[in-house]
């Protein structure tokens, strides 16, 4: 993500998606902040939806990462929409809302 004021650069994550098998998903996420993610969970279509469910089973930290027990990510695409939210525990607060987006493809 990048600021929208001067396009300074946020947050990323680089990682990588495993489909073990029909309606399980596994994905490792590593972000520049010293934290490291396992998440498990499923993957299945609903009508003209595709709707991924992913849950923490690990979580690893730098020994100068912020305090993160805790990640789930949802993610809904349907058509040339996709919805995508993350909750987090972090820094000694409980599993909570902690960023959603909307994108949409561009028809171009």
């Amino acid at each position: 993500t990048s600021a929208i004021d001067d396009g300074r650069p946020l947050h990323a994550e680089s990682g990588y998606w495993r489909f073990p098998s029909a309606g399980r998903v596994e994905v490792v996420i590593v972000h520049p902040t010293g934290v490291t993610e396992i998440e498990e969970g499923t993957l299945v279509h609903d009508g003209g939806a595709m709707i991924v469910e992913l849950a923490s089973s690990a979580v690893g930290l730098t020994a100068t990462a912020k305090s993160v027990t805790a990640i789930e990510r949802s993610f809904r695409i349907e058509g040339d929409r996709l919805d995508y939210v993350v909750r987090m525990a972090a820094v000694g607060l409980p599993l909570q809302h902690h960023l959603a987006a909307t994108l949409h493809r561009d028809p171009a």
